[in-house]
């Protein structure tokens, strides 16, 4: 096989398989200690822009004044936001901390529970969301993990039927000698 080939088949593996990694951490995020999350808004730019895919790793401790975290948002609890502390609140046996996003003028009018608190950001990939979303569609199916994997299942097709093709080759050579002996 050529050299050539064989390199791109490996980047569109990788490529895929990155896809697939990223995939299961955004879609089930329970089995993991980390998960996947798509930033939907500008509120954390210019640290963390629209488009980006953020890494949070599912931590329950207490978290300091700069850290990033991602919580469920206070008035619904299918949203995740992801903000940053800006200080904490003690009341009782109960503690909420105060956040922003950086691109807000304000901080947010809400306080947020400890126990809502998924983790903290660790890594951010910048635009890595919108290729994350896009492959959520069936389009985007297509395109990005079917299309590859039909690529590579053609071209291993065509490699298999060179080496048939090859061994029928030697046998006839073989035949062709025996018969002259």
């Amino acid at each position: 096989m050529k050299k050539p080939v064989l390199i791109i088949k490996i980047i569109i593996f990788c490529i895929v398989a990155l896809i697939g990694v990223l995939l299961v951490l955004v879609l089930f995020p329970s089995k993991t200690p980390l998960k996947a999350f798509i930033v939907l808004s500008g509120s954390m730019e210019p640290n963390i822009s629209a488009g980006s895919m953020i890494i949070v790793e599912h931590q329950a401790r207490i978290f300091s004044n700069g850290d990033i975290i991602t919580f469920i948002h206070p008035n619904n609890p299918t949203e995740y936001v992801t903000h940053r502390v800006i200080g904490t609140k003690v009341e009782g046996n109960s503690l909420s901390y105060l956040t922003k996003g950086d691109a807000n003028d304000s901080q947010d009018m809400w306080l947020v529970q400890k126990e809502s608190v998924w983790g903290k950001v660790s890594l951010v990939v910048p635009l890595l969301g919108y290729l994350i979303n896009f492959s959520k569609t069936k389009i985007g199916l297509v395109v990005i993990v079917l299309l590859p994997l039909l690529f590579i299942a053609i071209s291993e097709i065509l490699v298999i039927f060179k080496e048939v093709k090859q061994i029928r080759r030697t046998k006839r050579k073989i035949q062709r000698i025996k018969l002259n002996l």
